[in-house]
């Protein structure tokens, strides 16, 4: 028993001397260029999306479905259109509207839909060939991808 705790304690008395000592290089650090994918110009593009998610049409707990399909396009000024084909509770209506999107300083972005009142949270993925997006407003539930065209 002596001999097998002799051997476990030189073992991580060893073990720890090398993660103190660490590995040695006589490189320097790397140095990452800045991403493009970090500006508003990174998002001039039109994006195609569907998604399905639950809108509360009054009571706490009461949730109706919506789904949509459509086309995101920004422009490179920070101003967006939409247009999409909506399906609420089961009803289908066309909707076109525009709004503006601003870049976070964590390299996500914010877009505002006025005219529908709501907020949506982009984050850019795949060098901006993909964004994933969440719609950030009380009462809406919805989350999805734009696919670059």
């Amino acid at each position: 028993m002596k001999k097998s705790f002799s051997r476990i304690a030189i073992g991580l008395a060893v073990v720890g001397a090398v993660l103190l000592v660490g590995p040695t290089t006589k490189s320097k650090p790397e140095v990452f260029a800045e991403s493009d994918s970090c500006s508003l110009r990174s998002l001039g593009a039109t994006y195609g999306f569907a998604f399905s998610g639950y809108v509360n049409t009054g009571a706490p707990a009461n949730f109706t479905p919506v789904s949509a399909a459509g086309t995101m396009a920004f422009r490179p000024d920070g101003t967006l259109t939409r247009s999409f084909n909506v399906s609420f509770g089961g009803s289908i209506f066309p909707v076109s509207d525009h709004g503006t999107y601003s870049l976070n300083s964590d390299c996500t972005f914010t877009a505002s839909l006025p005219m529908a009142g709501e907020t949506w949270d982009l984050i850019t993925v795949d060098q901006g060939k993909q964004i994933e997006f969440f719609v950030n407003t009380a009462g809406r539930v919805g989350a999805g991808t734009l696919t670059r065209q």
